[in-house]
Parts: C-alpha cells; sequence; structure tokens
C-alpha cells in the first residue's frame, strides 16, 4: 500500500478502532470517532474523558489505531502513544459551530 492509499484509507475512516491495554493489563478495543487527521502521524478522536478507556490510557498511553473500509476489505493499523488533550485549540478542532436561524 502506498503512502497516498494509506491517507485515503484513513480519510474516508468515519470510525477507527483504538487498542489499548486496560488498567489489569488486559488488551482492550473500542471504536471511535476520529475526526481529524495530520497525515500519518497525529489522528484526533472524540470520546468520552470520563470513559474508563480514557482513564486506561492515561495511565499507559501505548495504543494502537485500526482504519478500514470493510467494503474494500482494506485495513491499516497504526501503533504508537495516546495523548488525552483537553485544550481548547483540541476542542476547537472537533466542534462545528450549529446552523444559526
Amino acid at each position: 500500500m502506498t503512502h497516498d492509499e494509506i491517507r485515503q484509507l484513513i480519510d474516508r475512516s468515519l470510525f477507527a478502532v483504538i487498542g489499548y491495554l486496560d488498567a489489569d493489563g488486559r488488551p482492550n478495543v473500542r471504536r471511535v470517532y476520529c475526526v481529524w487527521h495530520k497525515g500519518l502521524g497525529g489522528h484526533l478522536i472524540s470520546t468520552n474523558t470520563g470513559s474508563q478507556h480514557v482513564q486506561s490510557l492515561l495511565k499507559n498511553g501505548s495504543a494502537c489505531l485500526y482504519f478500514s473500509d470493510d467494503a474494500a476489505f482494506e485495513g491499516l493499523c497504526l501503533s504508537g502513544t495516546a495523548a488525552v488533550r483537553r485544550e481548547r485549540e483540541f476542542r476547537a478542532l472537533l466542534w462545528n459551530d450549529g446552523d444559526e436561524k
């Protein structure tokens, strides 16, 4: 798969699956919205920051993201370190202002 094909797969994936280790060291996966990408190196996920998987990622940031196109039977797994970000600049990337009438 070329870099362009990888980017296209990631761009057409509305969801991703994040893999992580829970508090007991067991592997877990969770389907999440992956709404913003910066090339192959940065992905912003929208999820509930009070959830157990976020708490686990705060303790151990080792994680992977799996993107897929089920219709084309294509998938890609990226591994790295997750960082929980709550700053306004990151929230602004996730939130869209509603239509005002």
